[in-house]
């Protein structure tokens, strides 16, 4: 079982190798003028499979100009920053250093080749001396993850709260690009599902407000968030709850060293998720961020329509029940606010966007609203809490018409929507 493991990471070091040389024979032919969409997929594919050791061809990586160009002249930020994780402390440059080295190198110190006397295989020596766990491996959402990173934290002065407004621009401008790129080659190298992809943007929104205010920065959000929505299919909840708890523990392991995995967390809880392939735990994860994102929305990102956007995603029928009734329950009180100003002022604007969220990426065969979401979403329309025409209130309505007349045409359930419905205003 040890060779085998051997030959294994052997056979995968010499296709990073491959895939590495061919990247970087593209990147260095690839003219100012030609299209190189392609080719930065390529190397950002790569980036996305490397390891510990292979630090040396992430530096060459970060530093060349077409991996994270987006055919503007604004400089982009987030090389820099990928290189001051690379390298910002003492671990980190050793593992750097050894990197190199094992690259047949001389590292970026000036003392030989290393301490190696024999001719080790890559993957028995991909950790440096006195070097601990450091960037690598980001996994294949590496670039995402940025938009969930804790650099909003660590802005306390203006410059600082400009420089995360930067580097969110340019990481939001090129995954914008990148998505082009995508559709252009086919989704050759689209690895991250819809849902995966939508959970690392909705991150943007927790952000402080400092953050947030910038125009710019919810501008591009917004763009990116139209065109996932778009992208979402039956899947989606599934995608949305995975991408959340691998996220979650990915860093519950960097903080404690342990890979937080549970056998437990493996089974299939139905009853409780109202979705298959979601564990309690997992559910528990997107719980707790929906519900997080809600409380900001309250707090002051309602002003924002970008924002407004983002939490009505978690109106969709898609979600688990729990997932629902907790959002609606958090955001009753200002259910009349979650309505866009074209929706307020124009009625063909306010039913497409009913329309798509309760329609696009549904199941023909999909299953009924649960009877928590439906009893909800009756008692705030009798409270008059989700206002009298707003986005709200036609989504409450529809909601539940939808499950009149599919209670209706499988002669099941009528009795309660009867109730539900005599109860609401006249």
């Amino acid at each position: 079982a040890i060779e085998c493991r051997r030959l294994d990471n052997s056979s995968h070091g010499w296709v990073k190798q491959c895939h590495f040389a061919i990247s970087k024979f593209l990147l260095s032919s690839t003219g100012p003028n030609e299209e190189h969409s392609v080719v930065r997929l390529f190397a950002m594919n790569l980036i996305g499979r490397l390891d510990l050791g292979d630090e040396a061809k992430a530096a060459i990586l970060f530093s060349n100009d077409h991996v994270f160009s987006t055919g503007t002249a604004v400089s982009s930020l987030l090389p820099d920053m990928f290189m001051r994780e690379l390298c910002g402390s003492d671990a980190g440059r050793k593992q750097l250093d050894h990197s190199f080295k094992l690259q047949r190198g001389f590292g970026i110190t000036a003392d030989g080749h290393g301490p190696f006397a024999t001719e080790s295989l890559l993957s028995d020596a991909d950790r440096g001396p006195g070097s601990d766990a450091g960037l690598l491996p980001m996994g294949a959402s590496w670039l995402w993850q940025v938009l969930s990173g804790s650099l909003g934290n660590e802005a306390t002065s203006i410059a600082a709260v400009e420089e995360v407004r930067n580097i969110l621009g340019s990481c939001l401008a090129l995954l914008s690009c990148l998505e082009g790129d995508y559709e252009a080659v086919l989704n050759t190298f689209n690895v991250v599902s819809p849902g995966g992809k939508l959970y690392f943007l909705l991150n943007i929104f927790l952000y402080p407000e400092s953050i947030l205010a910038d125009d710019d920065l919810r501008s591009k959000a917004s763009t990116l968030l139209t065109r996932l929505s778009s992208q979402l299919g039956p899947s989606f909840a599934t995608e949305l709850v995975k991408a959340c708890f691998d996220h979650s523990r990915m860093k519950i392991s960097k903080a404690s060293g342990d890979d937080g995995a549970d056998p437990k967390d493996e089974k299939i809880l139905a009853v409780l998720s109202g979705t298959p392939d979601i564990s309690s735990k997992a559910l528990r994860t997107l719980q707790e961020f929906s519900l997080e994102l809600c409380s900001t929305y309250v707090e002051y990102g309602a002003q924002y329509e970008e924002f407004t956007l983002a939490v009505r995603i978690f109106l969709r029928p898609q979600l688990p029940t729990k997932i629902r009734c907790e959002v609606l329950r958090r955001l009753r009180e200002v259910s009349h606010l979650l309505v866009l100003e074209e929706e307020a002022s124009q009625e063909v604007a306010l039913k497409h966007s009913v329309k798509e969220l309760l329609l696009e990426g549904i199941s023909p065969h999909g299953e009924r609203d649960a009877a928590e979401v439906l009893d909800l979403l009756a008692d705030i329309l009798r409270q008059g809490q989700g206002g009298k025409d707003g986005f709200f209130f036609v989504y409450a309505v529809a909601t539940l018409s939808r499950a009149l007349l599919g209670a209706i045409r499988s002669a099941s359930g009528l009795d309660p929507m009867k109730r539900r419905l005599l109860k609401l205003p006249r």
